[in-house]
């Protein structure tokens, strides 16, 4: 059986940063080109451990993840946004 990653740990080691370094909110940047702390790491799409990697996990602030939740920032949208970030990488 394969391990199972700690989505948190992932996405920072894919950036180089640590849990304790400015984390940037995504949609604030690539949108509003606003350097926002993030404080979630959100999944863009759930239910399967297949989606468990960089691809799906975004970072988001507290705004933006309730946004996300509550479909307010719709899946697609966000996974456009997602991969404009991961292209950019201002990290």
């Amino acid at each position: 059986m394969a391990k199972k990653v700690n989505y948190k740990n992932g996405y920072f080691e894919y950036f180089g940063i640590s849990k304790h370094d400015f984390c940037i909110d995504e949609y604030e940047y690539i949108v509003n080109d606003r350097m926002v702390e993030a404080v979630n790491i959100h999944h863009i799409l759930f239910g399967a451990s297949k989606y468990d990697d960089i691809n799906n996990w975004m970072a988001l602030s507290y705004d933006n993840h309730a946004k996300a939740h509550n479909e307010e920032l719709k899946r697609e949208y966000l996974l456009e946004i997602h991969l404009k970030f991961l292209e950019s990488n201002p990290y």
